[in-house]
């Protein structure tokens, strides 16, 4: 963000207390310690260990992913919290292009009973129920 605080595009960023600082990818070094499966961290050429936390399997495939070079990650943040740092990662996942086919039509009809119901060729989905109906027209009202 330097070029744009130099030309006025961009004021600095206001830090709060709670909030973490942000690292920049460049700055950050993701290795794998081939012995214990762990990953390891280098900020700033400071080591950091990691734990991957209570969904590790997810957490374990995109950073496989990152470092095989198949997911570039973005700037991720440093937290302080009870003398601990944590590292909140981004990644930059390509958006799926869905195709629609034209064929297809959706018909949605609204009704008291059931709330919403859609017909999708011979198929026929309700959504809702008429209770819920009620109890959320009353919470507008």
């Amino acid at each position: 963000e330097r070029n744009a605080y130099w030309s006025g595009q961009h004021s600095l960023r206001n830090y709060k207390k709670g909030l973490g600082l942000p690292v920049p990818p460049s700055d950050f070094k993701l290795s794998r310690d081939e012995k214990s499966g762990e990953y390891k961290m280098m900020m700033y050429k400071l080591r950091f260990r990691t734990y991957l936390g209570r969904d590790r399997d997810d957490k374990h495939r995109m950073l496989a992913r990152a470092l095989a070079g198949r997911l570039k990650m973005g700037v991720g943040y440093l937290k302080p919290d009870k003398g601990r740092f944590y590292y909140y990662a981004t990644f930059h996942i390509d958006k799926e292009q869905n195709e629609l086919d034209e064929s297809v039509i959706a018909e949605a009809s609204l009704s008291l009973e059931v709330p919403v119901t859609v017909k999708i060729g011979k198929e026929q989905f309700q959504i809702g129920t008429k209770e819920e109906f009620l109890h959320r027209r009353l919470a507008i009202q």
